[in-house]
């Protein structure tokens, strides 16, 4: 007997309806214990599936195969923060300076170049200003909208359901199903601002 009570809006039955968020978790929790681990229903998605009486080689393969389809989005891993530029000519000052002083020292016939090259980066830094300015905030921008934009898909992927019949995820917008394919792309393009 189904656990949930929601029907597919393409064949309009709900004894192969599944919510995708515990398709997910109990797979990963199959896949750690495979003989304690309660799932019910994941035993009845591999039931309805027919993968229930498979070798355990064979399930292990299926159970795999189910966590990567029905992930939770995911947003690009983010190597470097972005650094403000201002602190970027503040650290860059600090060894110019060093640097000027050991070119005094040593070389004094070229320390006027280089004292000149340097006060032409600083200038043309402060004509720039604010158009580097500008860029930085729109990339600070962007990086902390992509974290909003998945913490909404994800938000909407823990509601979906997944019809096995028809092969489709619903239950993120009203009246509207994707195949389960699609089921990622189709969650972070309806949690893009303005597609609400």
């Amino acid at each position: 007997m189904p656990s949930n009570q929601v029907k597919c809006p393409t064949c309009g039955q709900d004894d192969l309806v599944f919510h995708v968020r515990l398709i997910y978790m109990e797979c990963l929790e199959k896949l750690k214990d495979s003989e304690g681990a309660k799932t019910p229903e994941v035993d009845r998605f591999l039931e309805a599936s027919g993968n229930s009486g498979k070798p355990k080689g064979e399930v292990t393969k299926v159970l795999r195969d189910l966590v990567h389809q029905f992930e939770p989005p995911q947003g690009k891993p983010q190597l470097l923060k972005t650094i403000s530029p201002d602190m970027v000519v503040v650290v860059f000052s600090a060894l110019a300076v060093f640097l000027l002083y050991q070119i005094y020292l040593t070389q004094p016939e070229i320390f006027w170049y280089m004292g000149g090259f340097y006060a032409l980066f600083i200038v043309g830094y402060i004509v720039f200003h604010k158009t580097i300015l500008a860029r930085y905030e729109k990339q600070k921008a962007m990086d902390t909208g992509s974290v909003e934009v998945i913490q909404k898909a994800i938000g909407k992927w823990m509601k979906a359901s997944y019809c096995l019949r028809d092969d489709l995820i619903f239950g993120v917008r009203k009246n509207e199903s994707v195949p389960l394919a699609e089921m990622t792309n189709h969650l972070i393009q309806s949690s893009l601002p303005g597609k609400e």
